[in-house]
């Protein structure tokens, strides 16, 4: 399970805590902590662009590639990609030439007879997530082509690769409240309380709950919302999710995600 040192600093102080100290402390007293992992520097995000995908067309030479039309801010690239999920009107991040990933760098380049001006970059690239399945998919606004990858993945945190099997008989840590709660028991240290919407009235809306088993399932919460309006959800929330290698979707998906991070409740 990934934490995000960012996250657990909503609900405990720890501005006078390293993660890496901190990470040890609690693999001593509580569970193992695999690895404290270190976000890519600003400098290196620097060389990465926000680029719009205009066009997609199937690679003449090869049937896994596309060839695609990138809009960078400046100009019109032709980038030959193999990810499955480019397609037109996406956001993403181009490693433009002259870019350095490791000990690669970035050239034109002729991709099965197709020219390349450039690559688009998964998660696990960048260093900004472990997801390698696809390139990375923006959304929110001020998102523009042409903005640098340093300013959308500003205030990257360390993260913690937690060890899930150590805290299979601690549901109370499946979250990062609940994470939260125990560094404050640790360092002695007052928890934030959840920020809580007030629910008020009961109302029909024709869906009733009955539970057949009660021997095992003692009690069951459901809430029906209506009239929401499907859209991007909020930057800080999408920050946090992404911090944790979640792509955001949108506000309903993003919410659900959230809550089971924060909280451990599906």
């Amino acid at each position: 399970m990934i934490i995000s040192w960012n996250w657990l600093g909503r609900y405990v102080d720890l501005s006078d805590r390293s993660p890496l100290d901190t990470a040890r402390e609690f693999t001593l007293t509580t569970a193992e902590i695999e690895e404290v992992i270190e976000p890519p520097s600003q400098d290196f995000l620097a060389q990465f662009k926000v680029a719009e995908v205009v066009e997609v067309a199937s690679h003449p030479n090869a049937s896994k590639l596309s060839c695609c039309k990138v809009n960078d801010g400046e100009t019109i690239l032709d980038i030959v990609c193999g990810a499955a999920n480019v397609r037109a009107g996406l956001k993403t991040v181009l490693a433009p030439i002259g870019a350095k990933i490791g000990d690669f760098k970035i050239k034109k380049a002729k991709l099965r007879g197709e020219p390349s001006m450039g690559m688009l970059c998964s998660e696990k690239e960048l260093g900004v997530g472990g997801d390698d399945s696809g390139i990375i998919e923006l959304s929110g606004e001020g998102l523009e082509p042409g903005s640098p990858a340093s300013q959308v993945y500003s205030n990257l945190p360390y993260t913690w690769d937690l060890d899930n099997k150590a805290i299979t008989h601690r549901p109370d840590l499946w979250g990062h409240y609940g994470l939260s709660r125990e560094l404050c028991s640790i360092y002695t240290r007052d928890l934030q309380e959840l920020d809580l919407a007030e629910m008020n009235g009961v109302g029909d809306d024709g869906y009733s709950i009955s539970i057949e088993s009660p021997e095992v399932c003692r009690r069951y919460c459901g809430l029906s919302i209506a009239n929401i309006e499907v859209k991007d959800s909020p930057l800080w929330m999408q920050k946090l999710l992404l911090e944790v290698g979640l792509s955001p979707i949108n506000n309903v998906v993003d919410a659900t995600n959230f809550v089971m991070l924060e909280l451990g409740q599906p």
